[in-house]
């Protein structure tokens, strides 16, 4: 098989990472497998060679059994296209898993690569958090400002008697640190969050795998 056979998969790579764990093939791609074609689609989106489990489960409901022998060639050919650093990085940076397939002597390469994009990742997920938390402390400030405006409100109307302008005052008290609490954790998330920024920043700025 020509290596022009090959590489129109390449961009194949990183979309088949996300699709793992569905029915693999229909009768009617049993009954027409290339084999080595598909071992090398599956080495080049990153499959454990158990992948073939997977395709031997599916054929066999339609009496066809897959050529080891064609599809661990064509893996092998397909590994070669995704043991790279940068589709490690790609890899890490989407928060895929790395199945330990690459051979020895490029997966040092490919991790070098995959373990940037962690860190890539592990940053964007620390910045949606830390924006979500705003959001969450920054509601939950308004409630609270809007509650002790009530009760500050009717703690000077005149009427309320002695019992309940005790417990409008312990009231009043309980809020205020609260609204003091929230604006904390709003201002700390707001640190942490352009701590993150800028990490991510010189992350992306000094990336040598894109």
């Amino acid at each position: 098989m020509k290596n022009s056979v090959y590489l129109p998969l390449v961009g194949l790579i990183l979309v088949g990472l996300a699709v793992s764990g569905c029915a693999t093939l229909d009768k009617n791609e049993c009954q027409n497998a290339d084999w080595e074609s598909i071992g090398y689609e599956d080495g080049a989106r990153g499959y454990a060679a158990s992948r073939i489990g997977n395709h031997r489960s599916a054929c066999a409901k339609h009496g066809i059994t897959p050529d080891l022998a064609l599809y661990t060639k064509g893996r092998d050919k397909g590994l070669g296209q995704f043991c790279r650093a940068n589709i490690g990085y790609r890899t890490g940076a989407s928060g895929r898993t790395y199945h330990n397939v690459c051979p020895a002597g490029t997966e040092q390469e490919f991790l070098a690569g995959y373990q940037y994009g962690q860190h890539v990742y592990k940053t964007n997920y620390r910045i949606r958090s830390l924006k979500s938390e705003i959001s969450k402390q920054e509601k939950l400030l308004d409630e609270t400002v809007v509650s002790l405006e009530d009760a500050e409100a009717e703690l000077i109307r005149s009427g309320v008697n002695r019992t309940r302008r005790a417990y409008l005052l312990d009231e009043v008290k309980m809020l205020a640190q609260k609204k003091r609490d929230h604006e904390t954790a709003i201002a700390d998330a707001y640190h942490h969050l352009d701590r993150a920024t800028d990490r991510l920043d010189r992350l992306r700025a000094n990336n040598p795998y894109q």
